[in-house]
């Protein structure tokens, strides 16, 4: 994956207006979540390559 964390948090999380309503109480799918944390893996392995 070769996107920039910013492209990525939009991309994934609607440019932050889905963090604003997590934190608001609204809940997180487990579909998501498995993007999410897929995506934000990879951003991590290709920093440390």
């Amino acid at each position: 994956m070769n996107i920039s964390a910013s492209t990525l948090s939009r991309k994934l999380f609607g440019g932050g207006s889905r963090i604003d309503e997590i934190e608001a109480g609204s809940s997180l799918t487990l579909d998501t979540f498995a993007r999410v944390s897929a995506a934000l893996d990879d951003l991590d392995r290709d920093k440390a390559a």
